[in-house]
């Protein structure tokens, strides 16, 4: 008679790697909010001017940078615009100061606001100092005509493996003898064009910088005048236009 043993197997343990959170971010709550627009409001009575900031491709370490160099005489606010505009006044009847109401309109984007009683020389000269050339996003304009000519690809730089990641992304390609070749002359953008993440990525693969990590003037506030001058000529249209509820960026 032949027995059979019912046993379990232990499988072992998967060591696969798996995501650990080592920090835990909250949403920010009512009194934290409540205490932004208590200091913004209280670097009205600080500072002499206000400026609504635009920030293009910053890194964390850039904006360190700019912090510290402004370090005595300025100070930057980051964060939700519509909270930002809450502090401002949303209407010209909940404006907190005479035409401050039109000041969050410009906050559309990657904005923010920075208080100073600087000359607006020195200000310009601190934002341009933490200016740099960086590679291109999806989104951002193309700030000329990038062609990849035909003809084969450096062996040394573009293993035969890339091959099949570059014609995913558009470019015509082939692999003859372990090397890439391009097919024809590929026009990879066109100056003008708002990039997509594919041609983005195929930049990058072909090292092209055409953006720039800045921060730039949208408008300013001036608290002897209590008058709005816009900087930038084409957010001129956001002065006419109600700024919606989801335009929004991370905090």
């Amino acid at each position: 008679m032949i027995y059979f043993l019912k046993c379990n197997l232990l499988m072992p343990r998967s060591k696969r790697s798996k995501t650990v959170v080592l920090a835990k971010v909250e949403k920010k709550t009512r009194e934290a909010k409540q205490e932004i627009i208590k200091q913004i409001r209280e670097a009205f009575d600080t500072y002499d001017t206000v400026y609504v900031i635009d920030s293009h491709n910053m890194t964390s370490s850039s904006w360190q940078q700019l912090r510290t160099s402004m370090k005595g005489y300025a100070r930057i606010f980051m964060g939700k615009n519509q909270l930002m505009r809450y502090a401002l006044g949303k209407t010209e009847e909940e404006s907190y100061r005479t035409k401050t109401w039109q000041l969050g309109r410009l906050l559309k984007g990657m904005t923010g606001l920075l208080f100073t009683s600087a000359p607006e020389e020195k200000v310009q000269s601190a934002l341009a100092s933490v200016a740099r050339p960086c590679l291109a996003r999806g989104g951002d304009v193309a700030t000329k005509t990038i062609v990849i000519p035909q003809g084969p690809l450096d062996r040394d730089k573009y293993s035969f493996a890339l091959e099949p990641e570059l014609r995913k992304l558009g470019l015509p390609t082939s692999l003859q003898n372990t090397v890439i070749h391009v097919l024809c002359d590929h026009v990879l953008c066109k100056e003008g064009d708002v990039l997509t993440s594919a041609q983005a990525r195929l930049l990058k693969h072909f090292d092209h910088v055409l953006s720039e990590s800045s921060v730039t003037l949208r408008g300013v506030w001036h608290k002897e005048t209590e008058d709005l001058d816009v900087l930038d000529p084409n957010c001129l249209y956001l002065l006419d236009t109600a700024p919606a509820e989801e335009d929004e960026q991370s905090d």
